[in-house]
């Protein structure tokens, strides 16, 4: 009996190291298997996120998502190779203003510098390719500084930001600083040059910018009566640089005015002559005849009268004519009236008969030619 139950014990261990073994394997095969699954999976996702990215599925990063595009122009165009420069044969009325740009484009010029691209009215001629651009400017001055402040525009509407200058003198004229390379050895007073306006202003113009150069830096005056001295002038708004610039006012149409003046650098050297701004304000065309008033006699005469004065009186110089028949050219008028006083015209007539009434037919001419289509009556009766 006790063999027996020997043998029993035995076998129970063998089977249960056996059982355990087998546990054992079978949890490594599942965890195994379960850890390839998730391997296999994570694989598979990315996969596909790869393949959605490139089919365009999935943006990009979006810290490359802002970037330009690449090759796009933000670039204005480079000006080089600017003519004329130094001094013009004295005498030289007109000349040509030219330049080169890095890249296609369409080029402007102002005479006032800090211009805006879009607000510059004088625009470059250019060859096919674009790269050179020429415009002929009039006008010139002899003893004088021209300066030409030039921005250009390129295809992709890049515009410059800041002046090309193309600067020169005409006769002579000193191209080099007035102001000292060391302190105190400065004793002349400032070059003025580059005044503006320097052409006719529109018919309409109320007021205006007047502005100069200097070669060094100064404050400048005016006045619009010569012969001012510096401290009792008036000063300008801008000043105290190389640029001037004041706004003056209540111009009216067909006006000349003057304005005169003088500047001083900062070693209180001072013009003692006066430099003359000349603005003039456009006389608006006269496409208007004269108006015609004061017609005499207008009531009848006295019988008795033999001869009396007709009488036309216009808003502006004339000459006048008249007829004795209607509708006749003011040309083909067989009389003609005289100036009695300013804008004041008289003609004798004689002859006249009691119980007459008498019909003369006036025209006038302005000094710009404007002639009256039609006739204004001078009319009366002498009495019986």
């Amino acid at each position: 009996m006790e063999k027996e139950k020997g043998q029993s014990e035995v076998i129970f261990i063998v089977l249960f190291v056996i059982g355990v073994f087998v546990v054992l394997n079978l949890t490594g095969v599942l965890g195994g298997g379960k850890d390839k699954e998730d391997k296999t999976s994570s694989g598979n996702k990315a996969n596909n996120a790869q393949q959605q990215l490139n089919q365009g599925n999935i943006a990009p990063p979006s810290s490359t998502s802002n970037n330009p595009p690449p090759g796009k122009d933000e670039v204005p165009p480079q000006r080089f190779n600017l003519s004329p420069a130094g001094v013009l044969t004295a005498g030289t009325y007109e000349t040509q203003l030219s330049l080169n740009t890095n890249e296609s484009a369409y080029c402007r010029y102002s005479k006032i510098p800090n211009t805006l691209y879009g607000s510059m009215d004088k625009t470059f001629s250019r060859d096919e390719t674009k790269l050179f651009h020429t415009i002929i400017v009039a006008g010139l001055e002899d003893n004088r500084i021209h300066e030409y402040y030039v921005r250009c525009q390129d295809s992709n509407n890049n515009k410059n930001t800041d002046d090309a200058v193309i600067r020169f003198g005409v006769g002579g004229v000193a191209n080099s600083p007035s102001s000292p390379t060391q302190p105190g050895q400065d004793v002349s007073p400032p070059y003025r040059y580059n005044e503006l306006p320097d052409e006719k202003l529109p018919s309409n113009t109320k007021e205006t910018i007047i502005s100069l150069k200097t070669d060094e830096k100064a404050v400048c005056r005016y006045e619009t009566v010569s012969g001012v001295s510096f401290g009792a002038m008036r000063r300008f708004t801008n000043t105290d640089s190389l640029y001037h610039s004041t706004q003056v006012l209540g111009l009216s149409e067909g006006e000349i005015r003057e304005y005169y003046i003088k500047c001083e650098d900062e070693y209180n050297n001072i013009n003692a002559d006066d430099f003359v701004i000349i603005v003039e304000i456009e006389l608006l065309e006269d496409l208007i005849p004269p108006v015609r008033t004061y017609l005499y006699p207008d009531s009848d005469l006295a019988a008795g009268t033999t001869a009396t004065n007709l009488m036309v009186y216009t808003n502006e110089p004339a000459t006048c004519r008249y007829d004795k028949q209607q509708g006749v050219v003011f040309n083909s008028m067989k009389y003609s009236f005289s100036k009695k006083d300013i804008n004041t015209y008289s003609a004798q007539v004689s002859g006249l008969e009691d119980g007459i009434t008498y019909n003369f037919f006036v025209k006038c001419k302005d000094t710009e030619g404007n002639i009256n289509p039609g006739d204004v009556m001078i009319r009366f009766k002498v009495g019986e």
